[in-house]
């Protein structure tokens, strides 16, 4: 029999190593992920070592490497280095099969964890949350917290419109909006909710205009929005009284973005944040920069206008649809740095080894 190993196999290895971790909802305090990690990142270099790279291929790559590494000595936070790492290690690896391997390990993951917790066998945490001048209960279902439960839930129904597709029917639809309101009935996680009914419209209005190529050019307008958005409402919090309107509708997060603005503020690699129990970091744009850097911020605006470009040169409608309410969720959430949770960066990454579309880096930003 023979049992031998592909370079790309390697990679699949680190790679699902991480999506299962962060399935069953483990982070950098685990020992268990640590040890995992530490056994994915030898794979990874091993592959590294093998493949074969242009110039070109090299400068980036290593640049890439060299800012995760930095933000990793700067906030002795590992999340953007794996990001980094998995992304120099990309090369000759096919999406689809990524995704379809992504999918049935989150699909199975939740699940489990799901069901465990509905059953009592795991703790289901519940938490009171003043919200809309009344008092919502919240339940995490077996994840640290509902957020996480509907994140994950996202991810999945993100990842099964993508493989689905072109197969995609009236009852995937209707499973798709019943299993997310399912979750949301227990999370109350109201971003994660309106994003997974936000990727069903898309879809459906994908398969009405096939011919429109409106939905392509939205990515790169979505980007810029959000991340004007979030600046500029941190920056004048406190000076404009329509910013406190704005901050009860986003639950404190513009209060929350200010107070790290002013007390952490900007950096090249990032800073070493202490647990703040004055605030909650759930802004992924400026978490980009506060927490890991000016230098992470330019590689991810680097990979996202990148891939934006692409999308709109290639009228690729299905990676549009997936990439949209990304974009919008991460306004909400400080996931946007994972590469195992944040799958539009995956998208964006055989763009670097790709010298076919070169023209992508000619477009305007």
């Amino acid at each position: 029999m023979n049992l031998k190993i592909k370079k790309t196999d390697i990679f699949y290895i680190f790679l699902y190593i991480n999506v299962f971790c962060k399935g069953i909802g483990l982070d950098n305090s685990s020992k268990i992920y640590l040890l995992l990690i530490c056994f994915g990142i030898a794979a990874i270099f091993l592959k590294i070592a093998n493949d074969k790279f242009t110039k070109r291929e090299i400068i980036i790559t290593t640049s890439i490497m060299l800012v995760g590494l930095g933000t990793f000595v700067c906030t002795k936070r590992p999340t953007f280095l794996l990001t980094c790492i998995t992304l120099a290690g990309m090369k000759n690896i096919n999406i689809d099969r990524t995704f379809k391997g992504m999918f049935i390990i989150r699909l199975t993951t939740f699940i489990v964890i799901i069901s465990l917790s509905l059953l009592g066998i795991i703790d289901n945490e519940m938490i009171s949350m003043y919200r809309n001048g009344g008092v919502d209960i919240r339940y995490s279902l077996g994840y640290g917290h509902p957020n996480t439960a509907q994140i994950n839930l996202f991810i999945i129904l993100a990842l099964y419109i993508y493989i689905r597709f072109e197969k995609l029917n009236i009852l995937d639809y209707a499973a798709i909006i019943g299993t997310n309101y399912f979750i949301y009935s227990y999370t109350l996680s109201r971003t994660g909710f309106i994003c997974g009914l936000l990727l069903v419209g898309l879809t459906i209005y994908s398969k009405i205009r096939k011919k429109d190529e409106l939905l392509v050019k939205f990515p790169k307008v979505i980007f810029l929005v959000m991340f004007s958005f979030s600046i500029v409402t941190a920056i004048l919090y406190g000076h404009l009284e329509i910013m406190n309107k704005l901050d009860i509708i986003f639950n404190g997060r513009i209060g929350y973005s200010n107070y790290y603005w002013n007390v952490y503020g900007i950096s090249l690699f990032g800073k070493n944040l202490i647990e703040d129990t004055n605030a909650l970091f759930d802004n992924g744009y400026l978490f980009f920069m506060i927490q890991y850097g000016i230098s992470c911020l330019g590689v991810i605006m680097y990979l996202f206008f990148k891939l934006f470009n692409n999308v709109k040169l290639t009228n690729n409608v299905k990676q549009a649809i997936i990439i949209i309410p990304f974009l919008i969720y991460i306004l909400t959430e400080s996931f946007a740095p994972n590469i195992f949770m944040n799958i539009i960066i995956l998208l964006s990454a055989p763009l670097i080894f790709n010298k076919e579309e070169k023209e992508c880096l000619k477009n305007e930003i």
